[in-house]
């Protein structure tokens, strides 16, 4: 994954990386396993959520695509059941429902992440 904002690295820089280390490991480029995406830059330090509400929920929508397709990762447990709480907030306030828990975490969490895991956990 690849960050190509204003500096000197460009969208077809990362495609042709792509494409090398393909070609490195003996495979065909025109191959590779490489998917583009577009996303808003993450919270810079002058972002005021509450003057760009639209800029907000889009960052918001990419964060919690990310930790779905597991492009967010964390060695901490605690990570994914913290940002799964705060999600489940946004979304229901204070209602309290296991349907409703469980529907949250498969909507925002990889669960082959949250499996391997739980399996991890369960063979120690």
């Amino acid at each position: 994954m690849w960050s190509l904002g204003s500096g000197s690295q460009h969208v077809l820089d990362a495609v042709s990386m792509c494409e090398q280390e393909e070609k490195r490991q003996g495979k065909e480029e025109q191959h590779a396993p490489w998917r583009l995406y577009f996303r808003k830059e993450i919270f810079t330090p002058w972002h005021d959520s509450s003057s760009d509400q639209v800029s907000t929920e889009l960052i918001y929508r990419q964060i919690v695509h990310g930790l779905k397709n597991g492009d967010y990762q964390s060695d901490k447990e605690d990570d994914y059941v913290q940002l799964a709480a705060r999600h489940y907030y946004v979304l229901h306030g204070s209602e309290s429902s296991m349907e409703t828990t469980e529907k949250i975490v498969r909507e925002c969490m990889n669960m082959t992440i949250i499996e391997n895991k739980w399996s991890i956990l369960h063979t120690q």
